[in-house]
């Protein structure tokens, strides 16, 4: 594992332990069903999450976004059957039935 990703996996720690009792249980509760399910259904909830941490009123959450919205489009494949394409001029992907 490099260095960057060792420093991510310390910011989501630092992160993780600021949380009080009822945030770490909701946290392990959403981590326990992303672990379990397919991956189409990881991309819908990664792409779920972008949303909120984009319409958040938290900075913190803002930046998150941004830094993960470049990395899942450039990570993600196409499901089968669709087709999936930038939208010009920003960050944001649409998909249409092929």
């Amino acid at each position: 594992m490099g260095e960057s990703n060792d420093s991510g996996i310390a910011a989501l720690l630092l992160g993780f332990s600021g949380l009080d009792k009822f945030q770490r249980e909701k946290f392990m509760g959403q981590l326990n069903h992303f672990i379990y399910v397919s991956s189409r259904q990881k991309r819908k909830l990664v792409d779920g999450w972008l949303v909120a941490c984009r319409e958040s009123a938290d900075p913190a959450a803002n930046m998150i976004a941004e830094s993960m919205a470049e990395y899942v489009v450039h990570d993600r494949k196409p499901i089968k059957g669709r087709e999936v394409r930038r939208l010009a001029g920003t960050g944001d992907e649409s998909s249409s039935a092929s």
